[in-house]
C-alpha cells in the first residue's frame, strides 16, 4: 500500500490514530476514535466501546485490535438495526469480509500473534513514519476504512 498519496482528511485520521496509540490506547481504540466524529460518537465513548479489543481481544492475541477496529467501523457504517433485516445483516457481513480479506492480503494474517511475528520478521522492511513498525497495523487499518 502506498502511504505517500493519502488525502489530507485521511492523513489527519491516520495521525489521530497514531497519536492515540502513542498515548497508550490500544489499536482498536486508536482506529475507532479516529473516526468517532463521523458517527456522532464522542472520543471518550469510542474509546470505551473499543477498549476490550486491545491485545488481540482482552490480551488473548486473537484478532488484532486494528482489525477489530475495522469491523467496529463497518458495523457503525452499514450495520443493520432491525433484527429481522437479514439482507442488511448479509450486506454488512460482506463488507466486513471484504475489508478483512484486504487486511489479510496486506499483512499476512488477522491474528494478533501472527501479526506480531510477521512484524518482527519484517522489521527491517517496514518503513512507515521514520521506520517505526509499531504504527503499521493502526495506519493500515485507518487507510482500509
Amino acid at each position: 500500500m502506498d502511504y505517500t498519496t493519502l488525502s489530507p482528511e485521511l492523513e489527519e485520521r491516520v495521525q489521530r490514530a497514531v497519536d492515540n496509540f502513542m498515548q497508550g490506547y490500544g489499536c482498536c481504540q486508536s482506529v475507532v476514535a479516529a473516526f468517532a466524529d463521523i458517527y456522532g460518537l464522542s472520543d471518550d465513548l469510542a474509546k470505551r466501546i473499543a477498549a476490550g479489543f486491545g491485545g488481540g481481544v482482552g490480551r488473548l492475541r486473537m484478532m488484532c485490535g486494528a482489525v477489530s477496529g475495522i469491523v467496529s467501523l463497518a458495523g457503525l457504517d452499514c450495520g443493520q438495526t432491525d433484527g429481522a433485516d437479514r439482507e442488511g445483516k448479509s450486506a454488512c457481513y460482506k463488507v466486513v469480509q471484504q475489508l478483512l480479506e484486504k487486511s489479510r492480503e496486506q499483512n499476512g494474517s488477522r491474528l494478533k500473534y501472527n501479526l506480531l511475528l510477521i512484524a518482527d520478521a519484517n522489521l527491517q522492511r517496514i518503513q512507515i513514519r521514520g521506520g517505526e513498525f509499531k504504527y503499521f497495523f493502526v495506519v493500515d487499518a485507518v487507510i482500509l476504512c
